[in-house]
């Protein structure tokens, strides 16, 4: 004999307890499916299809907490197609079926369109929206006043306390006003008392409200607009002291470059009025050499450099020496007798690549 002993829920295992509640769920969503195509199938009863769907989302509704705009755009329609399939006689299944889906689609359609020009849930509304609901507001609370005048316990252009008793400040707050959901322009229903006599409070003047207004009330577009006028002007003095500061780097990089390649070309200088200068020429006279193109060539010198001209054109087997002004430190050009093969073998070339390679690896890069 196996007895099946009936636990209580606090009993049953933690891994367990989802998997009874899914099965419960399902078996009266099942049992409320079933009763609900009686209601929506056979009976055609719309009301109690309304009620069969309405029940299960009624405490939220009341709640305040709305279902999701597609399960709501999904269930309206039923309903209203169901309502408008409970005027259909029932020996007449081809007209209510066509009844069925004009109905569905039409009201979808609506619900559709409804939904396209709502705002949405984060929806801000603009400061010139805000400001004329302000406007019309506060039209509506001066015909209200003009129409049955100021009275009541907040009503009034005077207040008189002579009769009150003793009076003491104590600096207890006697109105706050703390809302969230509040923007723009709130009016409060009574009048502004504001001038203290003595013994009673008298409403203040209307410029001094007006003046009071305008500063409480200043328009929001006015306010971002000074907001981006200022943040445009900070902007600006920001990337003029950064462009400041870069013309300064850079004329420092400048000056260390210069200071560099001074010495250096001073180094240049000394070397090409040294002994192994000569030795310097002739190897570049044997490199020329090496390049079947530049047989016959022409070699260009420094003025003070055509002394070695003789011992270029032993080396060379012949050929033509001119002056350049253009080289300054030292070296030879040579050049194809047609002038499309030049070699380049002067101090002054050199020095030039070596500022190139200086400017890409010397790490002195500006960037701010």
């Amino acid at each position: 004999l196996n007895v099946t002993v009936l636990r209580p829920v606090q009993q049953v295992a933690p891994w367990m307890a989802p998997q009874l509640v899914t099965l419960w769920l399902l078996t009266v969503a099942a049992a409320w499916a079933l009763l609900l195509g009686w209601a929506a199938a056979r009976r055609r009863c719309w009301w109690l299809s309304l009620l069969l769907t309405l029940g299960p989302i009624l405490p939220g509704l009341l709640a305040g907490s709305m279902p999701s705009d597609q399960a709501f755009l999904l269930l309206v329609p039923a309903w209203c197609a169901l309502l408008l399939l409970s005027a259909v006689r029932r020996a007449e299944p081809r007209a209510a079926g066509k009844l069925l889906w004009i109905s569905l689609a039409s009201a979808l359609a609506v619900l559709l369109v409804i939904q396209s020009v709502s705002p949405s849930a984060g929806y801000v509304p603009p400061a010139w929206a805000v400001s004329a609901r302000g406007t019309v507001l506060g039209w509506f609370a001066r015909m209200e006043e003009d129409a049955g005048g100021s009275g009541g316990a907040g009503g009034g252009t005077r207040v008189d306390l002579s009769a009150a008793g003793p009076l003491a400040f104590t600096g207890r707050t006697m109105l706050q006003i703390s809302d969230s959901d509040l923007s723009g322009r709130v009016l409060l229903r009574g009048s502004a008392l504001g001038v203290y006599t003595g013994d009673s409070w008298e409403q203040v003047e209307e410029p001094i409200l007006q003046e009071a207004a305008d500063v409480l009330f200043y328009p929001a577009a006015t306010v971002e607009g000074e907001i981006r006028s200022i943040d445009s002007a900070a902007r600006t003095a920001a990337f003029a002291e950064k462009d400041r500061l870069r013309k300064e780097l850079f004329a420092i990089r400048e000056k260390y470059r210069d200071n560099v390649f001074s010495q250096a070309a001073e180094r240049l200088a000394a070397f090409s009025s040294g002994d192994g200068y000569p030795d310097y020429l002739k190897k570049a006279a044997q490199s020329a050499r090496q390049n079947p193109y530049l047989s016959g060539c022409t070699v260009y010198l420094r003025e003070a450099d055509l002394a070695y001209a003789d011992a270029l054109r032993e080396i060379l087997g012949g050929c033509a020496v001119a002056a350049d002004p253009a080289i300054r430190l030292g070296g030879a050009i040579f050049a194809s007798a047609d002038g499309r093969v030049r070699l380049d073998l002067t101090l002054d070339s050199a020095l030039e690549e070596q500022k190139q390679w200086f400017a890409s690896h010397s790490g002195l890069d500006i960037t701010l």
